[in-house]
């Protein structure tokens, strides 16, 4: 059973009393404006509303390309739409109409199932990106190792740690080192990062570092050596410095592959942007439990909650291919052309995956024992990659 009654002291602050069986809490209302509520409310509709649709372009586009689904990058990618689509089912739905009823709707329970959630799916979306900034240097900075990020095993295991490691978190948090309960403005929950518990505060705090600082580190160590790298090939080939055959192996795969690692690169700085603010508000909640107004938890949250539709605008924004496939694959499911003219495009698609690919030309020394016999002509293959 459960109900809610209010009332007011003699500070005139209100307060809420929540019964849920023979449990009861007590919270104060938080002191945001009713119109605030509104637009929150309207920013979670329209956040929903791009990220269902671009996420399950996204799914769509790698789950129809065998190719596409081949590539152990991209199977990383395809766990980040689908988690990000999980957010948004579960995440913008419940939060949008409480935020219209300007307060939280779905109990004591529904409170639990919604941080859980939202935890899991939040941590295996830093997880994959990090992943993802593994790969990248792999790719760029190992190419004499490369060959295993091929393997679907690898793949695989990679996928599975992201999405166990969210778990154990989530999980030690539902079974008591920590708890969920309301955010300040009320219509959210997440973990309780005002407790003063030792149990509490030893969950938090390793939390903040094992799952967001560790994982910055990575990621920027990552992306400042794919730079370096880069940087050090590319001003190589510009200033026609001598280069052995494997370079130019390597300087062809860098420049086939710079609008990935950018766009990788893009996703990553956006989720650092996002995140940010929250993690530093919860380190502020952690040092001064009191010391953090409730209006100024509100925006925070509701920046982090743009991660879900973040990625999907960065693939239409930074890959031209990617956009093609994706508006194909939109027309098809609007059904806005015929199938005679899906016959055609189509077609016209097949012929340019036909096409011969453009060559890019290198000129490599040449060695034989050790000795250099000279310059030789070679070329390697323009790739355009959707993702």
């Amino acid at each position: 059973m459960e109900f809610n009654h209010t009332t007011e002291d003699s500070y005139n602050s209100t307060f809420d009393f929540i019964t849920y069986g023979t449990h009861v809490e007590i919270y104060k209302r938080p002191d945001i404006q009713p119109r605030v509520y509104m637009v929150i409310g309207v920013y979670l509709t329209i956040a929903g509303i791009i990220s269902t649709v671009g996420n399950s372009v996204v799914i769509g586009v790698v789950v129809k390309n065998k190719e596409l689904r081949k590539q152990g990058h991209n199977i990383l990618l395809l766990n980040l739409a689908i988690c990000d689509l999980g957010f948004t089912f579960v995440g913008y739905p419940l939060t949008a109409s409480s935020a219209f009823a300007q307060r939280w709707l779905f109990g004591h329970l529904g409170c639990v199932i919604y941080g859980f959630c939202c935890t899991v799916l939040a941590l295996t979306d830093i997880n994959i990106l990090m992943a993802l900034s593994i790969y990248r240097y792999i790719v760029i900075c190992k190419p004499h190792i490369r060959h295993i990020l091929h393997r679907r095993t690898v793949a695989a295991a990679m996928v599975t740690s992201c999405w166990v490691y969210s778990l154990l978190w989530g999980v030690a948090a539902l079974v008591g080192w920590n708890r969920y309960t309301n955010e300040a403005f009320g219509t959210s929950c997440s973990i309780d990062w005002t407790a003063r518990g030792a149990s509490d505060l030893s969950y938090t705090i390793l939390m903040i570092f094992f799952c967001y600082i560790s994982h910055i580190i990575v990621m920027t160590f990552c992306y400042y050596k794919i730079k370096q790298r880069s940087s050090l090939m590319l001003s190589r080939l510009r200033n026609h410095h001598k280069f052995s055959a494997e370079d130019a192996v390597l300087i062809n795969n860098i420049r086939n592959e710079k609008r990935l690692t950018v766009m990788t690169m893009v996703m990553v700085g956006g989720f650092i942007l996002v995140w940010s603010p929250y993690a530093w508000v919860a380190v502020w909640k952690i040092v001064v439990p009191d010391g953090v107004p409730d209006w100024l938890t509100t925006f925070p949250t509701m920046f982090a909650k743009a991660t879900p539709m973040l990625n999907p605008l960065i693939y239409v924004s930074t890959n031209r291919k990617f956009r093609r496939e994706a508006r194909g694959m939109l027309r098809r499911w609007c059904c806005c052309f015929s199938a005679k003219v899906d016959d055609i495009v189509a077609s016209a698609i097949r012929n340019r995956q036909a096409s011969p690919k453009e060559k890019r030309v290198y000129f490599v020394n040449m060695t034989k024992e050790g000795i250099y016999t000279g310059k030789r002509r070679v070329s390697l293959p323009t790739i355009e990659t959707i993702f």
